[in-house]
């Protein structure tokens, strides 16, 4: 069987190729996400698969409202910068991340003591709990506005972390974050990450880490 590309390393770009085909060429990967072109792939998966893409893979059947089988289901505002209930059948975003060996005193997590203030428009912003929001949930809520979307769930501030009593909301909501991925309308996965201070690769100049090897070609037609 023939390979395609014998010297991965050395790697026509789509915008170089010499046939209207780009199939098999490379995209530029520039050192920011270009978030035009994401939402490009979005509207072009909705308008091309409709209500398939909307239906969870993850589960046995279809889930158009997680809470109404989370009675405590919450989600960051990343417009109005806020912990609320979430709005019914809304669209939101999820985050699948690690924490790592940090120290979770040191970071902001939904307590019940925080609750009421966390919920109050631009709280989280306040320069007290704005430090304290690990690197990776401040770079998906930024994602989150590129994108257009308005709604970000992340365990560490949308589950009451210290309400695990007997009746308490924590282990009823983890039980179920099945049903939050499953119903998100897309999830981003900090991949590279090894705790909850790594960030996005790409949101910020620099971070990506390893740069795309490519050579621009000039080809003359005669």
């Amino acid at each position: 069987m023939t390979k395609l590309n014998l010297f991965p390393e050395i790697t026509l770009l789509a915008n170089d190729a010499p046939t209207p085909s780009k199939s098999y060429f490379a995209r530029l990967i520039n050192d920011k996400i270009d978030f035009s072109m994401v939402r490009n792939w979005l509207a072009m998966c909705h308008a091309g698969h409709g209500h398939f893409c909307n239906q969870s893979k993850m589960l046995d059947r279809e889930i158009s409202d997680p809470a109404a089988e989370i009675p405590t289901f919450r989600l960051i505002d990343v417009v109005d910068n806020c912990i609320v209930s979430a709005p019914y059948k809304c669209k939101y975003v999820g985050l699948s991340y690690v924490w790592g060996n940090i120290d979770i005193s040191s970071i902001l997590r939904l307590l019940k003591a925080n609750l009421d203030d966390l919920e109050k428009p631009a709280s989280p912003l306040q320069k007290e709990y704005y430090e304290r929001i690990p690197l990776t949930v401040r770079d998906a809520m930024q994602v989150v506005r590129e994108l257009h979307f308005r709604y970000l769930w992340t365990d560490s501030l949308c589950i009451v972390q210290d309400d695990d009593g007997d009746q308490g909301s924590k282990y009823d909501a983890i039980s179920k974050m099945d049903l939050v991925y499953g119903a998100a309308y897309l999830t981003i996965i900090a991949a590279t990450g090894t705790d909850a201070n790594a960030g996005l690769p790409g949101l910020h100049p620099g971070t990506r880490g390893l740069t795309q090897p490519n050579s621009h070609l000039k080809l003359d037609r005669y």
